[in-house]
């Protein structure tokens, strides 16, 4: 359940597909979860994948990493999909909603559980970070030890909050408003990981929650001339999007 996001002729929130198949980073940056713009679990890869660098993550017949789709809706002023999976983590499902409305993606990441995780939302961008809705503090070198967070460096992050996060990448002609929707504590990480080109490092942003049942609400507003940004607002009815 991952998402790719173009702006203008420019991949800004890409994917990066596969490394080199005769190079270590295949197994352990590109077959992992947290170098896609998806969700992790307790730091551990989707189903194939799990913990371990499998060059070739596979699936079986009696286990399918299978999404399925729940519904898509398509009319000139909202483009709308919903997938969703129970197979990918032990005991979790995950569905996705993402919907295009004026020029902005309004991206709904639900993760159910029975139990406590910690829950990682990442996102790469290609684009300069520029700043941050809270000040940020160096982490460790590299983010983690396993499952691509290795590959992770430059990271900081901010003190988790309830409060909405936002980030902003890039130029006013070709950058990304990125606004998280508050409500649980959340901790912002912003660094830099590895890509498919030898030496390259790209800007990332990873959203961390604990939790058991909780719902990643993200507006992606890339920069259109002559637009205003979306916001969320919350009030006695609920939440909304405000353009």
């Amino acid at each position: 359940l991952s998402l790719v996001v173009w702006n203008n002729g420019k991949h800004l929130v890409p994917d990066f597909g596969s490394c080199g198949y005769d190079s270590a980073e295949k197994g352990q940056w590109t077959a992992h979860t947290v170098s896609h713009n998806t969700l992790t679990v307790d730091g551990q890869s989707q189903y194939p994948g799990l913990d371990t660098d499998k060059t070739w993550p596979c699936d079986s017949f009696q286990k399918r990493a299978l999404g399925k789709l729940g519904f898509f809706h398509a009319d000139p002023f909202l483009r709308v999909a919903q997938a969703n999976c129970d197979t990918l983590f032990e005991g979790v499902k995950l569905t996705r909603t993402v919907a295009l409305v004026d020029g902005q993606i309004v991206d709904f990441y639900r993760v159910q559980s029975r139990d406590t995780h910690i829950y990682d939302y990442a996102l790469h961008i290609d684009a300069p970070f520029q700043s941050a809705s809270a000040p940020l503090t160096p982490l460790a070198d590299p983010l983690g030890k396993n499952c691509g967070y290795q590959h992770i460096h430059q990271a900081q992050g901010a003190a988790a909050t309830a409060q909405q996060i936002s980030t902003t990448w890039g130029g006013e002609q070709s950058g990304l408003t990125v606004t998280s929707l508050g409500g649980e504590p959340t901790q912002l990480i912003v660094g830099q990981s590895i890509t498919t080109a030898p030496g390259k490092l790209m800007p990332m942003q990873i959203l961390r929650r604990e939790a058991t049942d909780t719902i990643f609400g993200t507006i992606l507003a890339p920069a259109q001339p002559d637009s205003g940004s979306a916001r969320w607002v919350t009030d006695a009815t609920g939440v909304s999007v405000e353009t």
